[in-house]
């Protein structure tokens, strides 16, 4: 229910709360008997009513009362009795309560409000304002002059081959035998001497006796063996020396090698790009790649040092009779490396597509886990990494848009 209605319906019940308590005030007048306010003259025509008993003072009598002709006022008659009021008839009807809950209960129930009317229709749509006037089409800019192209770095020096290890140095000789021919047998002991024999008798002395024959010639006796060449025992093997210290070791390379058989184009002028690498030419050692927010566009050191960066890219522009421009650089970990950026131009003639090669390298020292970018920006949507088929000539022989060799040197 809206605020206007319920005013409404509290000014309706306050009027009849307001009628009610006239009624009941009338109402008392009438029982109490207070004279009309005309009823002083003498002789003049009034009207009684026949039911109350109350006095009008006019000439013509409505239905239910009584004309009658007024004399000399005569003595005041004895006041009446005071007849019961609304409220009183109320009770003796069984009505209970105070004097205000029954002028409340005088007040009748609130009708029902009545619903809203429907919303009028909505008002047309005013008319579309004319269209502003086109501004004029601003001057095109001159065209800035070419760039000189930049020279081609030289080729990187091959890494010397690594010092041969030093030799261990020689174990000490053992100790040398005794030579056997020096040692002299022990001399075993003396005999014991027997005891003398005794002394037998002198005998008588014999005949002389025939000279005897001369016997034969005993048996040489066997030859003695000669001292000097008695072979000593061979003495002990000489304790090992300690091995020697093991030499450095030779300096192995880690390398990677890598190509992309894919179109990298431009997307907009001057816009950042990377180059990619979908393949790998060979196994490698050390040198992987990883994949960035556009790609496989991180190459990946896990060996500290200094390595070889060389790259070759085909360039491609498809517009024909003009010089368009693109710039290479290295980055390191997401940040451009200074002083490493190169211009290149390609030109194009009015009946040929522009085409050249951008071929350096880049000599860079990195820590374990870091990895290089090779990124790029032309001026023209249309140029562009171009890799090209395999043709007839040479035979079965592609062009990959861009190719990388990393080797470490140092």
């Amino acid at each position: 229910m809206t605020s206007a209605k319920k005013s409404q319906s509290i000014s309706i019940a306050v009027l009849a709360t307001i009628c009610a308590a006239a009624l009941f005030f009338a109402a008392w007048v009438s029982a109490s008997g207070v004279p009309s306010a005309g009823a002083a003259s003498n002789g003049a025509t009034a009207c009684i009513s026949t039911s109350k008993g109350t006095v009008f003072l006019r000439s013509v009598c409505k239905p239910g009362e009584r004309k009658v002709t007024l004399g000399l006022t005569g003595a005041a008659g004895v006041e009446g009795k005071v007849g019961p009021s609304a409220y009183d008839l109320a009770k003796i009807g069984g009505f209970s309560g105070t004097v205000s809950q029954w002028l409340i209960s005088l007040v009748g129930v609130v009708g029902v409000v009545g619903e809203d009317g429907t919303i009028g229709l909505a008002g047309p749509t005013g008319l579309t304002g004319l269209t502003g006037l086109t501004g004029l089409t601003g001057l095109t800019g001159l065209i800035g002059l070419t760039g000189l192209t930049g020279l081609v770095g030289a080729a990187g020096l091959t890494g010397p081959i690594g010092l041969t290890g030093l030799t261990g140095p020689t174990g000490s000789t053992g100790l040398t035998g005794q030579d056997g021919r020096s040692i002299t047998g022990i001399q075993g002991p003396i005999g014991v001497s027997g005891a003398a024999g005794a002394q037998g008798l002198q005998g008588l002395t014999g005949l002389l006796g025939l000279t005897g024959l001369t016997g034969p010639t005993g048996p040489t006796g066997l030859t003695g063996q000669d001292g000097s060449s008695v072979t000593g025992m061979q003495g002990a093997t000489g304790a090992t020396g300690a091995q020697g210290l093991a030499g450095a070791p030779g300096f192995t390379p880690a390398y990677g090698s890598f190509y992309d058989m894919t179109t990298q184009g431009n997307p907009s002028i001057n816009s950042v790009n990377v180059m990619t690498f979908s393949n790998t030419s060979v196994a490698t050692d050390g040198v992987s790649l990883a994949t960035g927010p556009k790609g496989k566009s991180q190459v990946l050191f896990s060996k500290s040092g200094t390595y070889n960066i060389q790259f070759s890219a085909q360039l491609f522009t498809s517009t024909k009779a003009s010089v368009e421009q693109i710039d290479i650089w290295l980055a390191k970990n997401g940040t451009s490396e200074l002083n490493t950026n190169t211009q290149v131009q390609v030109h194009s003639s009015s009946d040929k597509t522009g085409k050249a090669v951008a071929a350096w390298n880049f000599l860079v020292t990195v820590a374990a886990g870091d990895y290089c970018e090779l990124k790029w920006v032309a001026d023209a949507p249309s140029m562009s990494l171009a890799s090209v088929a395999a043709t007839l000539t040479p035979t079965g022989v592609a062009i990959p848009s861009v190719i990388l060799t990393v080797v470490q040197v140092g």
